[in-house]
């Protein structure tokens, strides 16, 4: 019986070719479509789980109160945090700290004696037992042995390839030095791969911490990454409210009138972004309006061959025959679409895996749950849209079959414009998020920052030695001020575009409250060069830097933290800080500016004076930047200045605008993701839409010949042929419009600054897909209104 089910599909397919491949191409781009986003979205479920004890591993967290103001919740906290919780608690293991350094500079001499030297910023500090914790194996050396002297020092494998190419790196020196002047030495003891990109820590070197900071400094920075290795049967919650009785009350906290709640996240606890899962949900849409697709097609076609069917029922097809015809049929379909898909896959994966970066899982050996999902769905799915046609078919009466006289039911063409409807409502969902999504995206890049970023080159600061430091950066900023092209030279220690760094704690001298501010060190000139507009007070004075030294300037948002509405009265207090507990009297407040993307709230600032470090800003002339060779000869000029001020440190500089733009690579990267799998999803709506109107301008090829003949026009034919398609959109736009407004208020939620959803945003996608529908479905309608009506009468 199978075999002639099996001849009866092929029969019937190779009979149907062109309805047979719409529906089976439909379908397959659908399938492969919705599988490479389950894929790309899949892989970050994959994060740390190359850990031995990854379940076992917790992230330390901390909420920090003083003075009835509680901070947010935080992902560093205290060293001595690890200490106490590994001496308290039998449950915990082991505890290491993984700290992320300053930029530092990296000095190696090659094989040939020459000096090699670049700026790193993927320096990290660990404890001794930080391998017994993380799963990382060597590639060269012990990792047992990595990391027992205070002077040791792991690399990567690329950075070890970096400095010292096909030569044994173990037991190599580097010197490292910090842009004040500090270098120490480390003897490599130790190579690695290089971190998976699925994993949360990302390092390219790996410095042995010792026994880290004096004792006294234990509880006086939370600026370090603390994870514990819990035991097989310890509780998380139980842990961390006993850390949070214990550790954030001790007697050196509460001295200092804080209190810490604590809260430990698991390692292997991963979770989707707001993006993947807008992703996530596109893959389901398309998945969908694939299926819906097929219903309706199958349904067109298995209608078209009603007669089959009579004849079946005459000659002794029981019903339940018939409908396992027709689900063998609609599976099988199912299953050529599946193997179509797959070969898709393979094809699409590599274009996808260059444009996300490797972020795709394969489509074997996954060790995510991702395929079992996906199959149970396909097969759900496939059983589902294969039963509803088998059952309308089986339906049919066979003398009426037989007689070309179809009686669809009372709800069977009304169920197949709901699947329609639920089609374009899905369309209409994802257009309008697609513009949203576009509008966010050309938020952030026309929003005022309230800071000029034009021809501005960012030079990486130098990591100098003490003797002479001040001199050489001087003398290079002055050297760089007297080029033809140069308009202005400023230094800091926080470029725009880099996040906040340097945390402390602000308050006025008159007031016990302290606020957390972030420090930037930056010279005279550095306002004016990037256009910062004063509200108050007035700059640092160039030729009084004694006296600058006594000042400082705020934001806005640094005022308002210390409880002052007024920007004038700020002008003349004095604030300390507790870092050195120096106080500062406010010679200026800045207006707000975005120090990075708008997808974080502005936070305070404090602008200390110091001249003497930091990262050199060079604007250049507006015309010169805009013309590449005068901009190369300002390079090469600034290069050339540089190689002789500093002759054993690299040139390393970035271009202000492209950078602070780059900090949008994600959400353009989800925007080209989403507009494509959105437009894929039109087009295999557009696709079905385009069989089903074809399948119904045949059927109604009689009526438009009797129409012509009593004289309608072919615009009266087109207009009562789409009439019920704009019904159906009109319905969808009811329906999708407002769960669009939803999900996409909810996606806005994730950023501090965001574009408002207006009208329209409504009106230019439902507009468009008004448009293509009708387009799709018209050219069956006028194909059909332009044949000549006596032969087509003829034919029927």
């Amino acid at each position: 019986m199978l075999i002639h089910y099996l001849k009866t599909v092929l029969r019937n397919l190779y009979r149907t070719k062109l309805y047979s491949s719409i529906n089976i191409l439909g379908l397959a781009v659908g399938i492969a479509a919705t599988l490479l986003l389950a894929k790309y979205v899949g892989f970050n479920l994959t994060f740390d789980n190359f850990h031995q004890h990854k379940d076992r591993i917790f992230l330390v967290q901390q909420k920090e109160s003083k003075g009835g103001l509680q901070g947010s919740e935080q992902s560093n906290t205290y060293w001595g945090v690890a200490k106490m919780a590994a001496d308290l608690y039998p449950e915990v293991s082991m505890a290491t700290h993984f700290t992320p350094n300053v930029e530092m500079l990296v000095m190696a001499t090659s094989k040939e004696g020459e000096p090699i030297s670049f700026n790193e910023n993927r320096i990290c500090t660990v404890d001794t037992s930080f391998f017994s914790i993380f799963s990382f194996s060597a590639v060269a050396g012990s990792i047992e042995t990595a990391l027992a002297t205070p002077d040791a020092m792991v690399l990567t494998s690329s950075v070890a390839k970096k400095y010292f190419g096909d030569s044994d790196p173990i037991g190599q020196i580097l010197t490292t030095r910090v842009s004040w002047g500090a270098q120490s030495t480390h003897k490599v003891t130790c190579v690695i791969p290089d971190p998976p990109i699925n994993s949360t820590l990302q390092f390219d070197f790996l410095i042995c911490a010792g026994a880290g900071p004096p004792t006294e400094a234990y509880w006086s920075d939370p600026s370090y990454a603390t994870y514990l290795l819990l035991n097989e049967t310890a509780s998380a919650d139980a842990l961390s409210r006993k850390m949070s009785k214990d550790i954030g009350t001790n007697q050196v906290v509460t001295s200092d009138g804080k209190k810490i709640d604590f809260s430990l996240k698991q390692l292997s606890d991963t979770s989707l972004s707001p993006n993947d899962n807008m992703l996530a949900m596109t893959g389901i849409f398309i998945l969908i309006i694939s299926w819906i697709n097929f219903i309706n097609l199958s349904i067109g076609s298995a209608q078209a061959r009603s007669k089959e069917t009579g004849v079946r029922k005459v000659i002794g097809a029981t019903r339940k025959q018939v409908i396992t015809q027709f689900v063998f049929e609609c599976v099988l379909i199912n299953g050529f679409a599946l193997l179509f898909a797959v070969l898709l896959f393979a094809l699409a994966r590599p274009l996808l895996l260059d444009f996300s970066n490797n972020k795709v899982l394969p489509l074997f050996n996954d060790p995510t749950p991702v395929n079992g999902i996906f199959a149970a769905v396909f097969i759900a799915g496939a059983l589902a849209s294969s039963a509803y046609p088998a059952l309308v078919m089986s339906s049919l009466n066979p003398i009426n079959s037989l007689k070309g006289k179809l009686t669809q039911g009372r709800y069977s063409m009304t169920f197949r414009k709901a699947l329609v409807i639920a089609q374009f409502t899905i369309s209409i969902v994802a257009a309008i998020g697609v513009f949203i999504v576009s509008d966010q995206l050309d938020f952030f890049l026309r929003h005022d920052l309230k800071i000029k970023l034009n021809h501005i080159v960012a030079i990486k600061a130098p990591k100098d030695l003490s003797e002479g430091k001040m001199e050489r950066l001087n003398s290079f900023k002055s050297e760089a001020m007297d080029l033809a092209m140069v308009e202005d030279v400023a230094s800091c220690t926080t470029t725009p575009g880099e996040d906040y760094r340097h945390e402390v704690n602000f308050g006025l001298t008159t007031s016990q409250d302290r606020h957390l501010f972030y420090l930037n060190d930056v010279d005279a000139n550095f306002l004016p060069l990037y256009g910062i507009q004063f509200l108050a007070g007035e700059n640092y004075k160039v030729d009084k830097p004694g006296k600058n030294r006594g000042g400082i300037i705020l934001n806005k948002a640094a005022v308002n933290a210390l409880g002052l509405v007024n920007m004038e009265d700020a002008i003349g207090q004095t604030v300390t800080e507790t870092e050195n507990n120096n106080t500062y009297e406010i010679i200026g407040v800045v207006d707000d500016y975005h120090q990075i993307s708008l997808k974080y709230q502005i936070k305070p600032q404090a602008f200390r004076f110091n001249r003497n470090r930091g990262d050199i800003s060079v604007k250049i002339h507006a015309q010169n930047y805009a013309s590449f060779d005068d901009l190369q000869d300002c390079i090469a000029s600034l290069k050339k200045l540089w190689a002789r001020i500093y002759p054993d440190q690299s040139f390393e500089y970035h271009f202000l605008d492209s950078r602070f733009n780059d900090q949008y690579h994600a959400e353009f990267s989800f925007r080209k993701l989403f507009a494509w799998f959105t437009g894929l999803s039109l087009v295999i709506a557009c696709l079905g839409l385009f069989g089903l109107s074809l399948f119904i301008s045949l059927k109604r090829k009689k009526e438009v010949g009797v129409r012509k003949v009593f004289g309608a026009s072919s615009l009266t034919i087109l207009v009562l042929f789409t009439r019920d398609y704009l019904k159906q959109m009109l319905i969808s736009i009811v329906l999708g419009a407002p769960i669009a407004y939803f999900i996409m208020k909810a996606w806005l939620e994730s950023f501090s600054f965001k574009t408002s959803i207006n009208a329209v945003s409504f009106l230019v996608p439902c507009l468009f897909l008004v448009i293509v529908s009708i387009l799709t479905t018209a050219y069956q309608t006028v194909r059909a209104s332009l044949a000549n009506p006596t032969k087509t009468l003829k034919e029927e």
